[in-house]
């Protein structure tokens, strides 16, 4: 008796996969990975213990939006186009999210409305324009 053969013919597909790791270089276990296109909500998962995530799909995809969340952090990879038969992997490192407030006061401790502050990176060596 020889072994049954499948007649049914395989669906192509495209994958989407990777590792995510967070700021401090290490896995980011259990973040959330969401595929949007156009600002719709494709398909979304959770990565494992070693921050690996994959995505599988039956149609070609253009203009794919990866967006990465992990505690206190994010990152998002856009426009992205995966072809049927097509394996891509896109390996991400979250970036920590960061919170700026306080006041800007004159000299006599008077607050002053409607001041334009900037966030220099401090790599450009100049000085932030005067508002």
């Amino acid at each position: 008796m020889s072994p049954a053969v499948s007649t049914r013919a395989t669906r192509p597909a495209c994958e989407l996969s990777g590792i995510i790791t967070s700021s401090k270089g290490v896995p980011a276990a259990n973040a959330t990975v969401a595929l949007s296109q156009q600002g719709q909500a494709l398909k979304q998962t959770v990565t494992d213990a070693a921050g690996a995530y994959s995505f599988t799909f039956y149609e070609a995809l253009d203009g794919v939006d990866l967006t990465v969340t992990f505690e206190s952090e994010a990152v998002s990879k856009t426009g992205l186009t995966l072809s049927l038969g097509e394996r891509q992997k896109v390996d991400l490192k979250s970036v920590s999210f960061v919170s700026i407030s306080g006041r800007v006061m004159d000299a006599d401790e008077r607050a002053v409305p409607a001041v334009l502050v900037q966030l220099m990176d401090g790599t450009t060596g100049g000085t932030p324009p005067v508002a």
